[in-house]
């Protein structure tokens, strides 16, 4: 595969699975604390891939902003997937549902997550949450 390829795949995963939360409530009263801002950004890569210079990296490879962002932040290092395959662990990381309960095994489509089983049918994906 080559590294373009690569590079897009994560870039486009990457942005797919940005979640941020925000708390924007303001004190009612002089002595109510100030409300916890929240501020995450996940990054989800379903390739099984440590392309990325900060996990070692491939010599081709340059990839300075996710080094960047590595640096400041927590990388984990031995991550694991619920699936061997892209579609049951993305489904899975949208739903929160292993595969042997959503019955997704197979390579799906995004817009087809919820229509695979009864238990996917009702489930808010995160990106919606």
């Amino acid at each position: 595969m080559r590294v373009t390829t690569i590079l897009k795949t994560l870039c486009l995963v990457s942005g797919l699975a940005l979640a941020t939360a925000c708390n924007a409530t303001s004190p009612q009263e002089e002595n109510t604390p100030a409300p916890v801002k929240h501020n995450v950004v996940m990054i989800i890569v379903d390739d099984l891939n440590d392309w990325v210079g900060a996990m070692g990296g491939h010599p081709d490879t340059k990839t300075p902003n996710m080094d960047r962002l590595a640096a400041e932040g927590t990388l984990f290092m031995n991550a694991h997937a619920t699936a061997a395959i892209c579609g049951p662990s993305r489904a899975s990381v949208m739903t929160g549902l292993r595969p042997s309960t959503s019955g997704i095994y197979d390579q799906l489509s995004d817009k087809n997550i919820k229509l695979a089983s009864a238990a996917t049918e009702n489930v808010t994906f995160m990106s919606e949450y």
